[in-house]
């Protein structure tokens, strides 16, 4: 009986020794001053449960920013992941100061491996769940970049711009952005086609000098004389969204001798 007792608090002692380890981890939480690092729910990938409740602070040195990019998100529908720009209210308006993310990235419309910006070098993430929570739960990569650096502008809809290689991911203080249409379309009036990123004395992030949403930029022509060999007419304006009126408008399309043109709609 003494050897069996023995033998089964041997065994108990180990149980408890791999739960510990096993929690530890998984930390809940923290203060994190890595350059770069990933910060999951805990227990991921296995199935999150309810009343989790942490948050990691996000420390980068002056002049830095910080570039979280959520890899997974796989949550209930009232479960939070949460954003939290600290100090927002000495860097922008209210309504900046959090983004919450729930689900899905597909859910929220946001492409895979999605990356939120910091404006400063202090950033907060916290995660919720509640009585329904289900899912894997989240993982995010994060890496501090230089704040004398901009962010991807974005690409127009029907249109590009130049350079389209960045380093790393942003575009370093000084670099010029220049956005170009598809043929048979033109930038809107008034719009600016070229961009400078510019540093802020504050030390926040650079920024570029002038921003427009690049999906609104590159409108289609009403009309004109078509040469290359494969191209695409649309209705004047955004299409399809809308189109511009009052419109009369005529393509000429001139293809070389001993060839036809096929149109297809």
């Amino acid at each position: 009986m003494a050897d069996g007792l023995g033998a089964f608090c041997g065994v108990l002692v180990i149980l408890i020794a791999c739960g510990v380890s096993a929690i530890t981890a998984q930390a809940c939480g923290g203060t994190l001053t890595n350059s770069t690092g990933y910060i999951e729910s805990p227990g991921y990938p296995s199935r999150i449960y309810s009343g989790i409740s942490c948050t990691w602070e996000i420390n980068a040195p002056p002049r830095n920013g910080i570039a979280m990019t959520i890899l997974d998100l796989d949550t209930g529908s009232t479960d939070e992941l949460i954003f939290h720009e600290l100090n927002w209210d000495l860097l922008c308006a209210s309504g900046c100061e959090w983004e919450i993310y729930q689900r899905s990235l597909q859910s929220e419309g946001l492409q895979p491996n999605h990356t939120h910006w910091s404006a400063a070098n202090e950033f907060e993430i916290q995660f919720f769940t509640y009585r329904y929570a289900r899912g894997r739960g989240f993982q995010v990569y994060y890496r501090f970049v230089s704040s004398e650096t901009c962010t991807d502008p974005g690409t127009p809809v029907n249109g590009a711009f130049v350079p389209d290689f960045p380093f790393n991911g942003v575009y370093p203080a000084g670099e010029t952005v220049n956005y170009t249409c598809n043929e048979g379309y033109h930038p809107r009036e008034g719009a600016d086609i070229i961009l400078l990123c510019q540093s802020r004395p504050d030390g926040t992030r650079a920024r570029w000098d002038t921003y427009q949403d690049p999906r609104d930029l590159c409108r289609a022509d009403c009309g004109g004389n078509l040469t290359s060999p494969i191209g695409v007419i649309t209705s004047p304006g955004q299409y399809p969204d809308y189109f511009e009126i009052p419109a009369d408008c005529t393509w000429h399309i001139q293809a070389p001798a001993g060839f036809n043109v096929l149109m297809e709609f």
